[in-house]
């Protein structure tokens, strides 16, 4: 008798789903199914899960690939239980955290810069240097004479 899968006769409620791990990160082509099981019944396909492993930490992340598969229960192909989903909403909420503070921080650099570019074309306009620029006039008006109120 198979004792990693006779729990399941055992009990209804855990489900075999079968998972794919690219262990070179190349393709689905190349990727590793196996089954395992689980009590997780929220889980669906495309969600990343903890599945054991014999390398490095005894643990690498896999993907759900189907949900609730047929189990041949005269097998002697151990199954391994899931050991839980992968955080990555937790993850992808951390990621935007950062790209926030980022753009805050990027906004404060430009900020800057442009006040020290303010403060340098002041001395350019006091030589009169900066009227006689090209670019300075193009489009209408010229913005120079007012360069102090850009911001």
């Amino acid at each position: 008798m198979n004792y990693s899968t006779a729990v399941m006769l055992i009990n209804e409620n855990i489900i075999a789903v079968d998972v794919t791990y690219e262990p070179d990160g190349s393709s689905s082509q190349t990727a590793k199914r196996t089954t395992y099981k689980t009590l997780d019944l929220s889980l669906k396909v495309g969600d990343l899960v903890v599945v054991p492993t014999d390398t490095r930490h005894k643990f690498t992340i896999a993907m759900v690939d189907k949900i609730d598969v047929e189990v041949d229960f005269e097998s002697d192909i151990q199954i391994g239980w899931i050991a839980g989903k992968a955080p990555t909403q937790e993850y992808n909420e951390i990621l935007g955290k950062e790209n926030e503070m980022i753009s805050v921080v990027k906004a404060s650099e430009k900020r800057a810069k442009r006040e020290e570019i303010k403060k340098n074309m002041m001395g350019l306009q006091e030589e009169n240097k900066l009227s006689n620029l090209a670019i300075a006039s193009m489009g209408g008006e010229s913005e120079i004479e007012n360069f102090s109120e850009l911001d």
